[in-house]
C-alpha cells in the first residue's frame, strides 16, 4: 500500500515536471518566434535602408554627372565666347591700326613711293615700246624697201596684214621667206604692238 502511494506521488511529480517542461518549451518557442520575427523585421528594415541609401547614392551620382556636364558645356560656351571676343577685338585693333596707318605720314610716303615706282615703270615700258617700234620699222624698211607701210586694217584686235602682201593668211608664208630670224621676230613684235594699240 505504501509502495503504491509512493509510486503515485512519483508519477504525479513526474507529470508536474513534464508539464513544467512543456510550459517552458512553449515559452521558449514563443520567444524564439518573437526573436525571429524581430530579426526579420530588422533585416527588412536594414534592406530597405540599404536600398534607400543605394538609391540616394545613385541619384546623387546622376546629379553630379549632370552638374559636371553642365559645367563642361558652360566652359565650352565660355571658351567660344572668349575666342569670338578675342577675334572681334583683334579685328577692331587691326582696323584701328590700319586706319591710324592710313592717316599717318608713313602711308602718304608709301603711296608716293608706289606712284613714283609706277611712273618709272610706265616710262620704261613706253621707252621699250618706242624702241621696239623703231627697230621693227627699220627691219621692215630693210626687207620691203623704204616707203612701205604696214596695213593693220580698221578692225580692233585683228591683224589684217602688212600691206597687201602681209594679210593674215599669207603671214606664215611670208615669215618663211625671211631668212633672218631676228627680222621675223621684229616684224611679229611690230604686228602685236600695233594690234594692242588698236584695242
Amino acid at each position: 500500500m505504501s509502495e503504491l502511494a509512493e509510486n503515485y506521488k512519483y508519477g504525479n511529480k513526474v507529470s508536474q515536471e513534464i508539464k513544467r517542461l512543456r510550459e517552458q518549451a512553449s515559452v521558449l518557442a514563443t520567444e524564439k518566434l518573437s526573436a525571429e520575427k524581430s530579426y526579420a523585421q530588422q533585416l527588412a528594415h536594414l534592406r530597405e535602408s540599404a536600398d534607400g541609401h543605394l538609391s540616394a547614392q545613385i541619384a546623387a551620382e546622376e546629379k553630379l554627372s549632370t552638374a559636371e556636364e553642365e559645367v563642361r558645356l558652360l566652359k565650352e560656351q565660355l571658351s567660344a565666347s572668349q575666342e569670338s571676343l578675342a577675334a572681334r577685338l583683334e579685328a577692331v585693333l587691326e582696323a584701328e591700326a590700319v586706319d591710324r596707318f592710313k592717316r599717318s605720314p608713313a602711308y602718304d610716303a608709301l603711296l608716293l613711293r608706289e606712284f613714283e615706282r609706277g611712273m618709272r615703270q610706265s616710262k620704261k615700258f613706253f621707252a621699250m615700246k618706242d624702241h621696239s617700234n623703231e627697230k621693227a620699222l627699220r627691219r621692215f624698211d630693210s626687207f620691203f624697201g623704204s616707203g612701205a607701210e604696214p596695213d593693220l586694217g580698221p578692225v580692233a584686235g585683228r591683224i589684217m596684214g602688212l600691206s597687201c602682201q602681209m594679210r593674215t593668211k599669207k603671214l606664215p608664208g611670208l615669215l618663211k621667206r625671211i631668212k633672218d630670224e631676228e627680222t621675223a621676230m621684229a616684224l611679229l613684235q611690230l604686228v602685236e604692238i600695233q594690234a594692242l594699240e588698236i584695242v
